[in-house]
């Protein structure tokens, strides 16, 4: 019974470490996700490109997904700008529909 406090420490540890990095990668997601609106308003695709896929590698997002299939769009590649709308209104239906809705 010795050990039941040691064991109730480290998952306090574990826990707030995920929690920590969570946080960390959601932040850091979304200084890419700015980094690549402001290229983009500056005209820069392929840096906005890198920085949306960067942003969406980190924390997946529908927002960022259309913002890459946007930027892909306005660079003329239009097969990858397809794929990432097609994406996009996977991501959207999956986060409005129910999950336990039935047809």
């Amino acid at each position: 019974m010795r050990w039941v406090p040691v064991v109730v420490m480290c998952l306090m540890v574990t826990a707030s470490s995920v929690i920590s990095a969570q946080v960390g990668s959601r932040e850091e997601a979304v200084q890419h996700f700015r980094k690549g609106t402001a290229a983009y308003r500056a005209g820069d695709l392929d840096e906005a490109i890198l920085e949306f896929k960067t942003a969406i590698k980190i924390l997946p997002s529908a927002n960022g997904v259309y913002a890459l299939a946007q930027a892909q769009r306005d660079k003329g590649d239009l097969p990858s700008a397809l794929r990432s709308y097609w994406q996009y209104l996977e991501m959207a239906q999956r986060a409005t529909t129910p999950a336990n809705a039935e047809c």
